[in-house]
């Protein structure tokens, strides 16, 4: 599995490449306009495009990769979470119950406030990174429909590029 510096990385790299063949597109489009109907002007083209779409399909990857893991992780992070307030929940009754107690003692009630405390901060961080990982989701599945929208792009352009 990636870790998201990994997915990082890799998006990082691909999206240095796309901008390596952009720029290769946009010479052999300026070449072709400038040159006519030359075959050598569209097999150009043809390479370039291919590259292209080649570097956004491996975003698409990339992407569907990242947003199946951090859903995987997101399903076991609201499960913490659900047992994290369950348990919360029990030892703040258990303090509640403690406190209008006549026979807890003050360090009894003390260990009960610091084991509340704890839950409450370990619940916290919980939710906090649930929802980090809810918008690293969210940022994947942008740069998912980007790439697939230029995936489309590219095919439609290369099927009428190259069925004349």
């Amino acid at each position: 599995m990636y870790k998201r510096q990994e997915y990082a990385s890799a998006l990082k790299n691909i999206n240095s490449n796309l901008k390596a063949v952009s720029s290769e597109l946009k010479l052999v489009s300026t070449e072709f306009t400038n040159n006519g109907n030359k075959i050598g002007d569209l097999r150009s083209k043809n390479d370039a495009l291919n590259k292209k779409l080649q570097e956004e399909q491996k975003v698409v990857k990339t992407c569907s990769d990242a947003i199946k893991d951090f859903t995987e992780q997101q399903s076991k992070n609201k499960n913490q979470i659900d047992k994290l307030r369950s348990s919360l929940d029990i030892e703040k009754t258990t303090l509640d119950k403690m406190k209008n107690s006549t026979t807890a003692t003050s360090e009894e009630i003390s260990k009960q406030e610091k084991i509340v405390a704890d839950l409450s901060k370990e619940l916290s961080k919980s939710e906090s990174a649930y929802d980090s990982n809810s918008r690293k989701i969210n940022d994947y599945k942008v740069k998912l429909n980007d790439a697939i929208e230029t995936v489309h792009s590219f095919t439609e352009i290369k099927n009428v590029a190259f069925e004349n």
